[in-house]
């Protein structure tokens, strides 16, 4: 064997020894603490920062959720408490900052090692609903427009000068940028959403409207692209045969006369992760 040629072979096993060292050295917090929430120990929802991961009064079923960037329809079995009868402060912190998807590696080793959390996937069939073209000929709603702007540059290019923040654009309307937002208001005495929507896909999309419809909805617009999005709707319940009070706009009205779709019941197979098994933290 030639001298160069081993030399290739020694270059190649020593990177491949770095990248396996970074990469175990990335899959775990520097130090985190997990407690059973007390009484006003706040609401839940993530307020993490660059190089943190803080989850306050949050359910098992919350931080797997978060973990796996799944709804919660799409987590089944496990012990009863894990939705939310016992629920727990997370605070960790990495030694670096990490990506979202590095982050989310970094709390699914977390939780197994401090819950002994075992899973699994599978599929399943479970009711869903279709996004489709509402109209024959695919003309779009008034409130849905192909996006005029490089979406995925202008984000790289944010992203390359460390920005952070929501952008609107400087037309009249205030509209996002690149960007979504999403506000309440009243009206006819309840409050009505309004998500705007800039530089996404139709599956983008679809994927969105998932937590509001409690069900996985399945993108079969056949749209291609970017696209910018006005939708107002009245929250409440998503059964098809109960329309919001007074003259509030349902989200299934709102999207097929704003945006020119339409959703539609159906079943379908799922993608689920299923718990094996979990158990009360460790203590710290």
């Amino acid at each position: 064997m030639s001298r160069k040629v081993l030399l290739a072979i020694m270059l190649v096993a020593g990177t491949m020894g770095v990248h396996a060292q970074d990469s175990g050295n990335a899959s775990a917090f520097e130090i985190a603490s997990i407690k059973v929430a007390t009484l006003g120990s706040g609401l839940g929802g993530s307020q993490s920062s660059p190089d943190r991961y803080t989850q306050p009064n949050a359910s098992l079923r919350d931080l797997i959720t978060d973990a796996y960037h799944l709804q919660r329809f799409e987590v089944v079995g496990g012990p009863e408490w894990i939705t939310g009868s016992v629920r727990f402060d997370v605070n960790a912190k990495a030694s670096f900052v990490p990506s979202a998807e590095q982050r989310r590696v970094m709390v699914q080793r977390l939780l197994a090692e401090r819950f002994a959390l075992r899973t699994h996937k599978e599929i399943r069939e479970m009711p869903v609903y279709v996004l489709h073209m509402a109209r024959k000929e695919g003309r779009l709603g008034e409130q849905l427009k192909r996006t005029p702007v490089d979406c995925a540059a202008i984000r790289a290019e944010r992203i390359r000068k460390g920005e952070s923040g929501s952008r609107r654009s400087s037309a009249p309307d205030d509209r996002p940028l690149c960007d979504t937002f999403l506000t309440a208001r009243p009206f006819s005495g309840r409050m009505t959403l309004r998500y705007q929507a800039s530089g996404i896909t139709s599956g983008d999309f679809a994927e969105w409207l998932s937590p509001y419809l409690r069900r996985p909805v399945v993108d079969r617009t056949t749209l291609t692209g970017d696209f910018d999005l006005d939708l107002a709707f009245a929250p409440g319940d998503v059964d098809v045969s109960t329309a919001p009070a007074d003259d509030a706009i349902s989200i299934f009205t709102a999207i097929e006369e704003q945006l020119g779709l339409k959703l539609e019941s159906d079943r379908a197979p799922v993608e689920v992760l299923v718990i094996d098994g979990a158990k009360l933290p460790t203590p710290d």
